[in-house]
């Protein structure tokens, strides 16, 4: 109990009232001398306090009082002085003999008796003082509280609570996971022989010990105590008291975290790779399998290495690929694409970012995970395929993560040409697209053709017409004019009719409307010192249409957009001339009104003047 907020006289008015008082003669009436268990300093308080007695150095209430005789509270000594020596009684029971023996005394100091009394107080105090002076609770601080960084030296503060010095016989052990790794007397000498490094004990200032653990790695987790047994009977009968009872915990960042690949199994084709041709992990062969570790040195508390994978947006062509199949299926689009949690049709950026999820969530079903029993290392082995192409390998521990890409070479096999002819039809100004998958990047060739024709049978009417001739001059048919003009004639088109970049067809503006064309993609791989490695067989996309001319409705449409923004254009210009006039005639009427008011008031000082000076 604190008495920071009680008003309490200082020792030298409490002797004051006491003297006015005449209470120091009194038989029953005393001095003594009062220890804090805070602070161990001692305090001369009245035995018959009438305020409360405060200790000047922590303001901690020393004993209160009680209509008589001051009643001492529970953490402070009494100390009484006789015969020249100073004892302190922990307990009200021994202080309370003490004080009847010392008043009987007292009382009877000329009698005969008065010998034998001493002898019986002495032999109390003897009893007490060999009882009870000894440090039997204590106190315990630890900086830093658990958990703590690794490496970090734990101390704990050993600081008395009731009794003046320890017992020689006593002392302190520190147990873990019973096994005592740790014990010392008061004065920090060990009572083992082979003393574990972990700990050790320093002596503080006055009765307080301090007591250091550097725990390691491998002292996370287990259970920890530490017993004060105040005399050797304590310890003999292991009743020491309990000053600390939990479990090592301990926390430590991953200093590194290293992540390699190697290649587990390649493909059978690798032998028509050509030999200058890198394939070094993280490259790979379409149909290999690779093997991922990740290695660090752990962290505290134990985690395990976290692995995943993100791939990259797949191509168009593979977007189109899986757009088409599900439209192939005929089931509603709630069930088509319920794996994609869409609920309105999905964009071609949208359906590619869930295929990428798709991807990485197929190989790592795919793959075969293992994690070491101490979380040091992870092993992975993964299937590498066409999917895998651009997707990162993560490997995260706490703060610490590292990454890889993969590259997979794969042969081109999807070609789509987009956006296709709608009903058929092709606008004029219009484009088309090819677009195949593939790593390398596959070569995309666009070729415009004629469709091929229904073969119609003609009755045999000369018999010439099927007799094998041995001319050495070939008919005149078989020579094929490569002039642009025969294309054009083979074609329908004129060159300046349409344009061919790269995998890009667009139809000028001036093409002929009503020929029909068949626009043929040819994707496939090419290396460049391996033209048929990958590229052996070519993907074809065919695109059949005819040439359309801008219909009616969608000039209407152009001229009608047109209009909107010249009459709106025309609106803003008269707008802007009509404010400017105003702004005109609203600045010229300003001018003139002054021009008026300025001539007035000259013409009335004239006037003013002429008749002043007349009068």
């Amino acid at each position: 109990m604190l008495a920071r907020d009680l008003l309490h006289p200082t020792l030298a008015e409490e002797k004051r009232k006491c003297k006015l008082k005449r209470l120091v003669p009194s038989p029953n009436s005393y001095f003594m001398d009062v220890k804090c268990a805070d602070c161990m300093k001692i305090q001369v308080v009245f035995s018959h306090a009438q305020t409360p007695v405060v200790c000047p150095g922590c303001d901690r209430i020393l004993c209160t009082p009680t209509g008589g005789k001051a009643k001492l509270t529970s953490e402070t000594a009494r100390c009484f002085s006789f015969a020249g020596v100073n004892t302190c009684a922990g307990t009200d029971t021994v202080a309370l003999v003490a004080y009847v023996i010392d008043c009987a005394a007292c009382s009877i100091y000329h009698s005969p008796y008065a010998m034998i009394l001493h002898v019986l107080w002495l032999a109390t105090f003897f009893v007490h003082f060999a009882t009870s002076v000894f440090i039997s609770e204590v106190y315990l601080d630890q900086e830093p509280p658990f958990p703590v960084e690794l490496g970090s030296r734990i101390r704990f503060r050993i600081s008395p609570r009731s009794g003046n010095a320890y017992d020689d016989s006593g002392g302190f052990s520190i147990v873990l996971d019973s096994k005592v790794i740790g014990s010392w007397n008061p004065e920090c000498r060990s009572y083992l022989d082979n003393q574990d490094p972990l700990v050790s004990c320093e002596i503080g200032e006055g009765p307080f010990l301090h007591f250091y653990l550097t725990p390691k790695r491998e002292n996370f987790g287990k259970h920890i105590s530490m017993v004060f047994y105040p005399n050797s009977g304590a310890s003999f009968a292991q009743s020491g008291v309990v000053l600390l009872n939990t479990t090592v915990q301990l926390t430590k960042q991953p200093t590194f975290l290293n992540i390699s690949i190697t290649l587990e199994r390649e493909p059978d084709y690798v032998r028509l790779a050509p030999g200058e041709l890198n394939l070094s992990p993280p490259t790979f062969l379409d149909g290999s399998m690779a093997k991922v570790e990740c290695k660090t040195d752990g962290a505290l508390p134990p985690q395990a290495i976290n692995f995943r994978i993100v791939c990259n947006k797949p191509p168009r062509a593979a977007v189109e690929q899986e757009r088409q199949a599900k439209a192939q299926l005929g089931y509603p689009y709630e069930i088509s694409y319920s794996f994609y949690h869409f609920r309105s049709p999905p964009t071609d950026e949208e359906l590619a970012e869930r295929m990428a999820v798709g991807y990485a969530q197929g190989i790592l079903e795919e793959a075969r995970i293992a994690r070491s029993q101490d979380n040091l290392t992870l092993s992975a082995s993964l299937p590498i395929n066409s999917k895998a192409h651009g997707c990162s390998l993560y490997c995260r521990l706490m703060s610490k993560e590292e990454q890889i890409q993969l590259t997979v070479y794969y042969q081109t096999t999807v070609a789509y040409i987009l956006p296709p002819p709608t009903d058929g039809l092709m606008r004029v100004g219009s484009s088309m697209t090819c677009h195949a998958d593939g790593f390398p990047e596959p070569t995309i060739v666009l070729s415009l053709r004629q469709p091929m024709r229904q073969f119609h049978r003609r009755p045999i009417i000369d018999p010439k017409d099927y007799l094998v001739t041995t001319s050495p001059v070939p008919p005149v048919e078989q020579f094929v004019d490569t002039s642009d003009i025969a294309a054009a004639a083979r074609i329908g088109l004129r060159p300046d009719e349409y344009t061919i970049r790269g995998p890009r067809f667009t139809l000028a503006y001036n093409a002929t409307p009503g020929v029909e064309l068949l626009l043929v993609c040819t994707a496939g791989n090419a290396l460049p010192n391996a033209m048929d490695f990958l590229g052996y067989n070519k993907t074809i996309a065919v695109a059949r249409f005819t040439v359309a001319a801008i219909s009616y409705s969608s000039i209407g449409i152009v001229i009608g957009i047109c209009l909107a923004i010249l009459l709106c254009a025309i609106i803003i210009i008269l707008l802007m001339v009509y404010l400017r006039r105003r702004q005109k005639y609203a600045t010229n009427a300003i001018q003139t009104r002054n021009s008026v008011a300025n001539a007035g008031g000259a013409n009335g000082a004239k006037v003013g003047g002429v008749t002043g000076h007349g009068k």
